[in-house]
């Protein structure tokens, strides 16, 4: 082999080596840029399964909350319309006293049965919401009542109700000014005044009253059945009935007693009067006209009155008058007045009579004490 040959083969031999050595680097470095690269993407990776894992656990768990509060609705619903379905009258009872009524339940319950047997209409309030669940419930058009739920206990259940339902009677009643009104045991406020500063009874002589007692209406609707008022009166009086549907004061009981007898004396000698006619007129007129006060319109009357009682007969046999005075009522600090009922019979001999009836006997004080001066038949 010639030198050339040999030197080109040495060539080709370290072309070959060096060759190698570079597809050698070039390998390793292939190798490791792969194995980088895969690390690289082995990690991103694992972060995107991550995300991905926890993006879907967050929708799994708004999931579960969305399931979780609609089911909470579907709770608190199918709770609320069992309980505006199926309770009593009973389970009702427990929320009657919760407001301001007119009436006892008793008086409301006959009714309230009759409306518990037809099927409720139910609506949010306007203010519903999951955290203020308020309901209204209707029964034959008409708001029945008025209902919030609370959670207890793992379970929804009625926190407050109130019975809206009306009835379609209504009551009034006029008192003196100062008394407090009750009505079904609950006091009657300014909203339940339709009138006020008005004469409770006219009086003959306004003019001379001092401290007049002045009235007032009240009024209660939406019941069921009659109003049952009561009256309180201002310390110092009573309250008592004098009509059907108008109180006036009256004096205590021990107050009272002197003001009756008076008014049963007069009541008692006015009769007397009357019976014994044409016998001894004059004297008995003076008798009864001396209880009241001189030239008062009471004295007028029973002086006036003698002219005709001198033409009557006299019913003395077996004679008899009984005279029972009701409450001393105040028309005014100077002015009160007293019905006295009176029963009297007697006989001529021949014929008989009776005389049932009842007297009004008013007492006025002009500064000088209260004396009788003014006298009605009833």
């Amino acid at each position: 082999m010639s030198d050339r040959a040999a030197t080109m083969d040495m060539k080709k031999k370290r072309w070959r080596r060096g060759f190698c050595i570079y597809l050698c680097v070039l390998a390793l470095v292939l190798v490791a840029t792969l194995v980088v690269l895969w690390v690289a993407l082995t990690r991103g990776q694992a972060r995107v399964d991550e995300a991905n894992a926890l993006a879907a656990e967050q929708e799994r768990q708004e999931e579960l909350a969305k399931e979780q509060a609609l089911q909470e609705r579907r709770d608190l619903e199918d709770s609320f319309l069992r309980f505006a379905r199926e309770a009593d009258a009973e389970q009702w009872a427990v929320y009657y006293p919760e407001t301001s009524r007119f009436e006892s339940w008793d008086t409301v319950k006959d009714s309230l049965i009759a409306l518990l047997s037809g099927e409720p209409t139910c609506y949010k309030a306007e203010d519903w919401s999951l955290e203020n669940p308020h309901y209204l419930i209707y029964r034959d058009e008409a708001p029945f009542a008025d209902v919030t739920m609370v959670r207890q206990n793992n379970s929804w259940q009625v926190g407050h109700a109130e019975l809206l339902l009306q009835g379609d009677k209504s009551g009034s009643i006029r008192v003196p000014e100062g008394c407090t009104v009750y009505c079904g045991g609950v006091e009657l406020g300014e909203e339940n005044i339709t009138e006020r500063d008005f004469a409770l009874r006219e009086m003959d002589f306004p003019e001379e009253l001092t401290e007049a007692v002045r009235g007032k209406t009240c009024l209660v609707t939406g019941l069921f059945a009659e109003a049952a008022f009561r009256v309180e009166a201002p310390a110092g009086f009573r309250a008592v009935s004098i009509e059907e549907d108008t109180w006036a004061l009256a004096l205590p009981e021990a107050e009272a007693e002197t003001y009756q007898k008076k008014a049963e004396a007069l009541v008692k000698s006015l009769v007397y009067y009357y019976m014994w006619g044409n016998q001894n007129t004059y004297n008995n007129m003076s008798a009864a006209a001396s209880k009241t006060v001189k030239d008062s319109p009471a004295y007028k009357i029973i002086s006036g009155s003698y002219d005709g009682v001198t033409w009557t007969d006299c019913f003395y046999i077996d004679y008899s008058c009984e005279a029972t005075a009701g409450d001393v009522l105040v028309w005014a600090d100077n002015c009160y007045s007293v019905d006295v009922a009176c029963k009297a019979s007697g006989s001529t001999g021949r014929h008989e009579k009776t005389m049932d009836g009842a007297y009004r006997i008013f007492f006025t004080d002009s500064g000088k004490g209260f004396g009788i001066t003014g006298l009605e038949t009833l």
